[in-house]
């Protein structure tokens, strides 16, 4: 009698996956956010060979192994056909930080599919889960699971991946922040131009003998940057408020009518102000004090 031949499982295959934006680093909470996706196969089915992607490093020191598999499923909305779906099963790598004396971390992780077509059934449209006290200090080459994520049925396209990994402030890491587009931009425009600051505020810096807001200081700013900061700031500097009816001027000059417009008695911060008294000041109005000689003449 001659044996059937075996049918050998096929060979894991491991690949590169790579990071389509530069990692997020941000200081409160101390936290570093990556962004990996890895390139699909043309043609995908179920005794496609197992993949297994690597991310490049990330943050200081870690890695994600993201592991494609397919399988076909049976829809809940028709019983007699079946779809095949892939599914990715994302562990976290500690790599080169698994030495760290670090606490276990936690770890968010958002997947959405940009490829999907706008009329994809609803289903499995995007993931979102979060993972606590994962260890980064480990014996060997061990990872931790983060989930496994099922693609929308019958997808071709690319699925991102963004996840986030969050330090215990016990730990006393001091994260940088990474820089926000708008202020690359306000950089890259130094360049081009003396001039960085573009707008001028009057405020009140302190109180005079009477307990009133008093002393004019000049305060500089980016218009740009100020009204990315918060949504009564963008309000405040559009074409829309009372702020464009400000004065057009060289940055280095005093405003004299600008300053006359600042009214002591509308000043209503007084429970919560941090202005402090100085009795030598007598008058609320006038020539600004301290103001800094050096702030270059906006263009």
């Amino acid at each position: 009698m001659i044996p059937k031949p075996q049918t050998l499982a096929p060979k894991p295959q491991t690949l590169d996956a790579f990071k389509f934006k530069e990692d997020i680093w941000c200081s409160n909470p101390p936290s570093v956010t990556s962004h990996i996706t890895y390139s699909r196969p043309k043609h995908s089915h179920k005794d496609s060979p197992p993949k297994t992607y690597t991310s490049p490093i990330c943050g200081f020191g870690w890695r994600f192994e993201l592991e494609e598999s397919f399988q076909y499923q049976t829809p809940a909305s028709n019983p007699h056909i079946q779809e095949l779906v892939g599914h990715i099963d994302l562990h976290f790598d500690p790599y080169k930080c698994s030495s760290m004396p670090l606490s276990g971390v936690d770890i968010a992780v958002k997947v959405t599919y940009p490829d999907v077509e706008t009329d994809q059934k609803a289903e499995n449209l995007g993931h979102e889960k979060g993972f606590g006290g994962i260890a980064v200090k480990v014996d060997g080459n061990k990872t931790a699971s983060i989930g496994v994520y099922a693609e929308p049925p019958q997808y071709k396209g690319r699925a991102h991946f963004q996840i986030t990994i969050i330090f215990d402030p016990a730990d006393g890491l001091s994260l940088p922040n990474t820089s926000t587009s708008i202020t690359k931009q306000a950089l890259r425009q130094t360049l081009d131009s003396p001039s960085f600051v573009d707008t001028k505020f009057y405020l009140f810096s302190v109180k005079d003998r009477d307990g009133r807001p008093a002393r004019p200081r000049a305060l500089f700013a980016k218009s740009d940057l100020l009204a990315s900061s918060s949504t009564f700031l963008e309000e405040l500097l559009s074409q829309r408020s009372a702020f464009s009816t400000g004065t057009p001027c060289d940055l280095l000059e005093d405003v004299t009518e600008e300053i006359t417009k600042l009214n002591p008695d509308s000043f209503d911060y007084n429970s919560d102000s941090d202005l402090e008294s100085d009795d030598d000041v007598s008058g609320t109005k006038g020539k600004e004090k301290n103001s800094d000689p050096h702030i270059p003449d906006s263009e």
